[in-house]
């Protein structure tokens, strides 16, 4: 479903078609469940548990409810931004179901699944990778993805690496048990495992046999073909994945020696010697509110000071 060729999906300026009843931005229209792509490239969602179809099923019942979803209308495709859960629950009842839908353009598209995957409080977590990797081959840059999605722009690349891999080992999901809960680290490992074993086979090659990278991927094809449901920790142990270095939690080093607070139990740190200028170090569980006090302090004592000096060299 994800390629590269999605990169220019919404290049092409949309018509202009606003004058017209059938497909002008923010008509409202009725189609049926089957015309829908619920899984549309603009989604970033690839499943649904069994319990999410029957909750969304219910709605079917009452249709008055049901409110127009979003879609962009690309070549005639109506992707869906939102609602996929009841878009599927309405096609396994009848592909010919119909449903209001209200088209949109990319912006407003990419802003509503945004909001969307703010509010939601259980998500795929490879949900966020799939999103990154989407919104890299639209019209924004990583800085304006890193923005959106709330994160430091070069975790995008790191995102995007991991959906590449989810997409291109595929099938290894139809093995995995719960396949909506892999974490976004399971696709990373098996990025740095290809990682690693592309450069062993540049620095030594395989001269009698299939390279390691060739090996890697028949491991995974066999576990598809085995057809035994297993965990993400098996999938791990089978195919013998990288692990990634956690970061290891810095220790809170206080800089300089104590000093304490008159008339209370606590104490600052104080290096009057330290060669980048004296350090004061305030207790840890400070409330800012003080901590924003104190810095104010320092400051007024600071501009008073270079006003004096300031003052008496203008006196000379």
């Amino acid at each position: 479903m994800y390629d590269e060729a999605r990169s220019d999906l919404f290049s092409a300026e949309q018509e202009d078609n606003s004058g017209s009843v059938a497909r002008g931005l923010g008509d409202n229209l009725v189609v049926t469940a089957g015309e829908l792509e619920s899984y549309g490239p603009i989604h970033e969602r690839l499943h649904h548990g069994e319990d999410n179809i029957i909750r969304a099923s219910h709605l079917l019942d009452a249709p008055e409810l049901i409110r127009p979803i979003p879609v962009v209308d690309v070549d005639d495709r109506l992707l869906a931004v939102d609602s996929t859960a009841l878009i599927e629950a309405a096609r396994q009842r009848d592909p010919n179901f119909r449903l209001p839908v209200r088209l949109v353009a990319e912006q407003e598209a990419w802003a509503i699944r945004h909001e969307h995957h703010r509010k939601q409080f259980e998500k795929e977590p490879m949900a966020l990778a799939r999103r990154a990797w989407l919104m890299t081959q639209s019209s924004l840059n990583q800085e304006q993805v890193a923005q959106i999605i709330g994160c430091n722009p070069s975790r995008i690349s790191q995102l995007v690496a991991a959906a590449k891999q989810e997409d291109q080992f595929s099938e290894l999901k139809t093995v995995i048990i719960e396949p909506e809960r892999i974490a976004i680290s399971f696709w990373e490992e098996v990025h740095a495992t290809i990682q690693a074993l592309a450069a062993n086979d540049k620095a030594k090659p395989i001269e009698d046999g299939p390279s390691r990278i060739e090996r890697f991927a028949a491991r995974a094809r066999a576990l598809v073909v085995r057809g035994q449901m297993l965990s993400v920790e098996a999938v791990r142990g089978e195919l013998n994945l990288v692990k990634l270095r956690t970061p290891k939690a810095r220790r809170a080093r206080k800089i300089g020696k104590p000093v304490p607070v008159p008339g209370t139990a606590a104490q600052i740190f104080v290096a009057r010697d330290r060669a980048g200028g004296a350090v004061l170090n305030l207790p840890q569980d400070i409330d800012q509110a003080i901590v924003d006090a104190a810095i104010r302090a320092v400051l007024e004592v600071l501009a008073g000071t270079a006003g004096k000096a300031a003052l008496g060299h203008s006196q000379n």
